[in-house]
């Protein structure tokens, strides 16, 4: 998984990080054995799949905060 945190320092000066993760899971088994005359034995399976996970999070601006607080402020000054 691929975490972006694109964020922009005091509004003008463009900042990304990055942070890559893997993820695994575990499935477990168990089996008894019946009787005492077999030899104990362990088996590993892997099932790998290849996928991939992009996760992007972007800040707005404050610029844009502001502006659209004062669209928001007109359009309810012109409706009333």
């Amino acid at each position: 998984t691929t975490y972006t945190d694109l964020r922009a320092l005091f509004g003008f000066i463009p900042w990304k990080t990055v942070l890559k993760t893997n993820q695994y899971s575990v499935t477990e088994h168990f089996t008894p054995s019946k009787d005492w005359l077999h030899v104990p034995e362990v088996f590993f399976t892997f099932d790998l799949s290849a996928i991939t996970v992009n996760i992007a999070v972007e800040a707005k601006s404050l610029v844009y905060f502001l502006t659209k607080t004062i669209s928001t402020l007109g359009g309810v000054f012109a409706m009333t």
